[in-house]
């Protein structure tokens, strides 16, 4: 993504320049674009793994973005954020989302909306991995996921005192997370 606005502010640059001159003079008058930094490595929490793309507190609390390897057969129980709107663009493998009575699988490639306050439920729609960069507005939610990766450092889903601390996590990130019944 850096790279693509990289070469678009490049472009334009280009396009910008004065009348008579030439690419050749552009790019020398242009500083060398630096490359980009290598992206955060992954984090693994119990249902697969997490990059902390852009925080919250990167973009003063504006965004997040997140990219989400979950793993195959893991669905999310039903939940909402009535104080934020996610978006789910899928990288790899299929995401199952159930949200308004429908469930619909999205395959490589799509983008999906889920607005503030609407019960949904998603994850992989099979037993492969899902990969998807989650978008969320404002940031705030990211740190349920910092939480899953610190509880999955010291309990495994199933294991005596997950469930507790999932159910602390969830506590702690109520402003951004709250159960809902599938039927909503």
């Amino acid at each position: 993504m850096q790279r693509l606005l990289v070469g678009l502010v490049a472009g334009l640059a280009f396009t910008l320049c004065p009348s008579g001159s030439t690419a050749q003079q552009s790019a020398q008058a242009e500083p060398a674009a630096q490359p980009a930094p290598a992206p955060p490595a992954p984090q693994a929490y119990d249902a697969g793994t997490v990059r902390f793309l852009t925080t919250s507190e990167q973009t003063g609390g504006r965004f997040a973005v997140v990219e989400l390897a979950e793993q195959g057969g893991y669905l999310a129980p039903p939940h909402r954020h009535e104080h934020m709107d996610e978006s789910f663009h899928v990288l790899d493998g299929v995401l199952r989302v159930t949200m308004a009575g429908a469930t619909v699988d999205h395959g490589p490639g799509a983008f999906v909306v889920i607005p503030r306050g609407v019960v949904h439920s998603q994850g992989s729609a099979d037993d492969r991995p899902v990969r998807v960069v989650m978008t969320m507005v404002p940031g705030g939610f990211e740190a349920f996921f910092a939480g899953r990766v610190e509880l999955a450092r010291h309990t495994r889903r199933g294991e005596p005192g997950f469930e507790d601390g999932m159910w602390k996590l969830l506590r702690e990130n109520e402003r951004w997370i709250q159960p809902g019944a599938a039927e909503e």
